[in-house]
């Protein structure tokens, strides 16, 4: 059972076209705890007073130490869509109920892969950015990969892009890679590749070695899912997060 918890909003900043960042304070300065690729879950009213609810998964690190936290999400803006009118002109310092956080979408401590495969479409991506901080430690610690491949239609499209090149230009055992599936990647910007995860995800040549972890487009999951099966991976080696903007 998960408690009602009353939220302020404190930030909202465009990621690309489309797609919000939205950040999230409890109301009464406690902390909002939760484990890197959770998701919350957010309540309003529509038009005729009704108790609508949307799922997302969190986009940032949880605080270490000093704070409260924050709960960070990605939010995909849908024409039509009644969640995107809210948060598009909820003011700042608006309060609005939360839940959460749910899921087992983590790493967990007693992985020991030969490398992480991360593999996200759209705002799919933000449980790998909450990752981030555990990724740098793992790298550092043990001698093995990450490869994280975010697919979008273009450029804009991909989301925290320039938070993942750094961990890449810091640490060479990160790999990122942004798939363009309607555009084609500029030559000087070596870190895109044109084509589906999908795709890229084949080339990385996956073994029963390898942890993967899925987020994104149902399916793009899918998909990957079965090729990774393919390749020799277990079930229990390809953890997945089917995502749907509901707007």
């Amino acid at each position: 059972m998960s408690f009602r918890i009353r939220l302020r909003l404190v930030e909202r900043r465009r990621l690309a076209p489309g797609v919000l960042h939205l950040g999230f304070e409890h109301a009464a300065g406690a902390p909002l705890p939760f484990k890197p690729g959770q998701f919350v879950q957010l309540f309003f009213r529509d038009a005729q007073g009704q108790e609508q609810r949307r799922s997302f998964s969190l986009a940032c690190p949880p605080r270490e130490s000093g704070g409260s936290g924050r709960w960070e999400l990605a939010v995909s803006l849908l024409p039509t869509g009644l969640a995107s009118q809210v948060f598009q002109t909820l003011p700042l310092g608006a309060l609005l109920e939360g839940a959460g956080p749910f899921g087992r979408f983590h790493l967990l401590p007693d992985d020991a892969p030969r490398r992480y495969l991360l593999v996200a479409t759209g705002t799919g991506v933000a449980p790998f950015r909450a990752m981030l901080p555990q990724l740098r430690l793992w790298l550092r610690r043990e001698a093995g990969q990450v490869v994280l491949l975010c697919g979008a239609g273009s450029r804009e499209g991909l989301l925290y892009r320039q938070e993942f090149r750094a961990l890449a230009q810091e640490l060479p055992a990160f790999c990122y890679r942004g798939c363009l599936s309607r555009e084609a990647p500029p030559p000087e910007e070596p870190d895109l590749l044109a084509g589906r995860v999908q795709s890229a995800l084949v080339a990385c040549r996956p073994d029963a070695r390898d942890l993967a972890l899925l987020c994104g487009n149902p399916a793009m999951v899918d998909d990957c899912s079965q090729r990774l099966q393919q390749a020799g991976l277990s079930p229990r080696s390809i953890r997945r997060e089917r995502y749907v903007a509901a707007g």
